[in-house]
């Protein structure tokens, strides 16, 4: 009994893990675009100036 309860625990702590790291993958890969998009607006900024 004590055991199947623990392996449910188990399973829905590896099911909140990989949500996680899912997450950061995806907010990885958020910032990413969001620095080049910056980077590209400052370098268009210098060119104007």
């Amino acid at each position: 009994m004590t055991f199947k309860n623990l392996s449910q625990k188990e399973k829905r702590m590896e099911d909140f893990l990989k949500t996680i790291i899912l997450v950061i993958r995806h907010s990885e890969k958020f910032l990413k675009v969001k620095l080049e998009h910056i980077q590209i607006q400052s370098f268009k900024f210098s060119i104007q100036n």
